[in-house]
């Protein structure tokens, strides 16, 4: 049993000592009853904000709208947030409206899936479990608190949120609420794409991420957000999480094109990093398919086109993807002791314009010197260069 801090038992001390409820809740809870230490861990009280400031005036109104505060406490920081009743969700997406409650089921009992409507007393390890959260975790089963359809008609990123989950504790999603899911895939258009893409990435990252694949697939939630019905079962190998090696994987085996890829990635409004390293890792593998390089010059030519801060991120994808042509790795790491840019040449544009070269030619004659090193790397000295360049003028 996973316990928590003194400093933690100490301000939960101090609300009840004013008398007021303090537990830890939801996510947190779960993960310490599967016997994993929790990233972060929110606590609720039925304290209202105005309260907790008089309690802790120098608290940080962090989503005051909501009824949270971060408290600081003894050198940390804690996000504390009163108990409450949501009211309708018009847009699909957010409650209209919020009414702070002095009961804890009323607050448990709007959250999404029952493994996180759990609260857990800080002091003394009881655990509030209305709901059956413990015995869907015992089951591995991924359920919503009451009616699967009203959950997600108020909230339609929590159907993504469940293949997350799904993804990221290897549990399945309990039937009916599967069903609730295909029955209401469309709302998901009424969630943000930066949300969407959240989530997808946290799904596509994860231990059982494949898993999360089927349900998008059979769930019709990755026609709505792809825009295309996939039928393929995707599996991915290997134990590489990065997000930009698992984004190239999924999208090489999904076959999608440069342009869908890019396209893709702007709906999904991607940061422009991203952007590039995925359509980079993607348009590497379409080039390394095309044509096996077999010479050590074709392998050098790859490996400059690959660019040696992305080699290591180009095998991750080989082995997520199940390519045999992993094992090449460690062969083309030793590569890495070669030139492979330009940046690596014993001349620069200064050296060519000494000796007569200008503007656009600076460039093209970087562009064969690089070729020339490529194909004998010894040839990477500044006299030979030189020498090289001025035959060519």
């Amino acid at each position: 049993m996973i316990d928590f801090s003194d400093k933690v038992k100490k301000l939960s001390f101090i609300f009840k000592n004013n008398g007021y409820e303090f537990y830890a809740v939801g996510g947190a809870v779960r993960d310490i009853i599967l016997g994993k230490t929790p990233d972060d861990i929110d606590f609720c009280t039925n304290a209202t904000p105005n309260e907790m400031l008089k309690m802790f005036p120098h608290s940080i109104k962090t989503g005051i709208k909501h009824g949270t505060l971060t408290i600081p406490f003894m050198g940390d920081f804690y996000e504390v947030t009163t108990y409450r009743i949501d009211g309708k969700y018009s847009d699909g997406r957010h409650p209209d409206n919020i009414k702070y409650s002095s009961n804890l089921k009323e607050d448990l009992s709007r959250r999404d899936f029952t493994i996180n409507a759990l609260a857990k007393d800080v002091e003394s390890n009881e655990i509030i479990d209305l709901f059956n959260g413990i015995k869907d975790i015992e089951l591995k089963r991924i359920k919503t608190v009451g009616k699967a359809e009203l959950r997600f008609s108020e909230d339609a990123l929590r159907m993504l949120r469940a293949i997350r989950f799904e993804a990221k504790l290897g549990f399945s999603i309990e039937q009916d609420t599967m069903n609730a899911i295909k029955t209401n895939a469309s709302l998901i258009r009424h969630v943000s794409k930066e949300r969407i893409f959240t989530e997808f990435a946290k799904a596509v990252t994860s231990k059982y991420r494949n898993n999360a694949f089927q349900s998008l697939s059979s769930s019709g939630l990755w026609e709505e957000i792809f825009s295309c019905v996939q039928n393929k079962i995707i599996t991915m190998h290997g134990s590489c999480f990065d997000i930009s090696c698992s984004l190239a994987s999924f999208f090489i085996l999904t076959n999608t094109a440069h342009d869908e890829i890019n396209t893709t990635m702007l709906d999904l409004k991607t940061s422009n990093a991203l952007r590039r390293d995925v359509l980079h890792l993607s348009d590497s593998y379409n080039l390394f398919l095309n044509k096996i390089p077999e010479s050590d010059y074709e392998k050098r030519c790859f490996a400059s086109f690959v660019q040696k801060q992305y080699l290591n991120a180009f095998f991750d994808v080989l082995l997520t993807i199940g390519s045999p042509y992993y094992s090449l790795k460690q062969e083309y790491g030793k590569l890495t002791e070669y030139p492979l840019s330009i940046k690596e040449l014993a001349i620069n544009g200064n050296n060519l314009s000494t000796i007569g070269y200008s503007g656009e030619k600076i460039k093209e004659m970087l562009n064969q010197a690089l070729d020339n090193v490529l194909k004998n790397p010894d040839n990477n000295t500044k006299e030979k260069l030189i020498c090289f360049a001025k035959k060519q003028l």
